[in-house]
């Protein structure tokens, strides 16, 4: 039942970055990757190799729909969830300063993983000349004030699944707790 919800999260997460974030005019040097949430969800709540696994997938399935460089997606997914595991064990991980830290260390690593591919291959119009260090402050700025609340909400919209996925057993198939 988890994976239906991650799978649900990830897509309603992809169709309100590319569907509703553009239409409000804050946004027009973009927001910071709104699946972020769900991989600092999924970092915090879930300890097996089936996230990471899971957060692969979704990387790559984030770096096809993009125009980013390949693998940018999922490579800083899977660092993130990295960094979040490797902080946990040195860090109290319900304190909200961790939480903003990590979540705009996030934004940071997936904005330094851009820079790096333009650095590294320019391009024939010289891209460097293109990237804007303003928006990727503005959406690291955005990242730690908006993903503690939205991870929060993830984790109390997955208990009311969990939830609801039990009694809908109990119900209908007539399985026990």
């Amino acid at each position: 039942m988890n994976v239906f919800f991650f799978v649900g999260t990830a897509l309603g997460l992809m169709i309100v970055q590319t569907v509703v974030v553009p239409m409000f005019q804050g946004f027009q040097n973009g927001c910071f990757d709104l699946t972020l949430i769900l991989v600092l969800h999924l970092s915090l709540i879930h300890t097996h190799y089936a996230a990471v696994i899971g957060l692969a997938v979704l990387g790559i399935f984030m770096d096809s729909l993009s125009g980013a460089p390949f693998f940018v997606y999922t490579f800083s997914y899977i660092w993130v969830y990295i960094l979040v595991k490797l902080f946990r064990r040195f860090v109290f991980q319900k304190s909200i300063i961790f939480l903003i830290v990590v979540s705009m260390a996030g934004v940071v690593i997936q904005q330094g993983l851009v820079l790096f591919s333009v650095l590294v291959n320019p391009g024939e119009g010289g891209r460097l000349g293109q990237i804007d260090l303003a928006g990727m402050v503005q959406q690291v700025m955005l990242g730690g004030l908006l993903i503690p609340p939205g991870a929060w909400c993830l984790h109390v919209m997955q208990c009311n699944w969990v939830r609801w996925a039990k009694q809908m057993k109990r119900r209908y198939l007539g399985g026990g707790r």
